[in-house]
């Protein structure tokens, strides 16, 4: 990959680290589906679900870039199954939502901390944008100005807005 020149140093080095943190994340990953399966706690799903969130944002921002490797199809595979994953596992979430309590101050210190991560991201994925989208030429990591701008923020200020009323969107 390096040798070839389709994927840089830098790329190569955040791919390796991000193999490191998979292996012991699809492990814990597996032991809490188990457990799910035999207790149903809704703590374990929420755990399960920012697992998988996980995996769908990293193997994300491989699909889409196209870091075509030699198991790029697992990529491609893992990346599938993460997104059915959290489709299926917040409609389990939304429906047990019930039972989970927060207390007011909780709720609002959640949500603003959720919307002051926007309000520094968004500007400052706009400004790391602007010279690609003048130039007409993508960065090393465009896949997370796909990722974020279209999917991640418009989640995020979904979660905030719903915390902070106390409903589930």
């Amino acid at each position: 990959m390096l040798l070839s020149g389709t994927i840089t140093k830098f790329l190569v080095f955040g791919s390796i680290v991000q193999d490191i943190i998979s292996i012991p994340a699809s492990v814990l990953l597996i032991i809490l589906s188990i457990l799910f399966i035999m207790k149903h706690d809704i703590r374990m799903l929420i755990i399960m679900l920012g697992l998988t969130a996980y995996f769908f944002y990293a193997y994300g921002l491989y699909t889409i870039q196209g870091q075509y490797t030699s198991i790029y199809l697992i990529y491609l595979a893992i990346w599938g199954l993460s997104i059915y994953s959290l489709i299926f596992g917040i409609i389990g979430l939304v429906s047990n939502i019930n039972c989970v309590n927060l207390t007011k101050p909780i709720r609002y210190s959640i949500g603003i901390f959720i919307t002051i991560i926007l309000l520094v991201l968004i500007p400052a994925w706009i400004g790391r944008m602007t010279p690609d989208i003048i130039s007409r030429v993508s960065g090393e990591v465009y896949g997370v100005f796909i990722l974020d701008p279209a999917l991640v923020f418009p989640a995020l200020a979904i979660i905030a807005l719903g915390v902070m009323r106390g409903k589930p969107n």
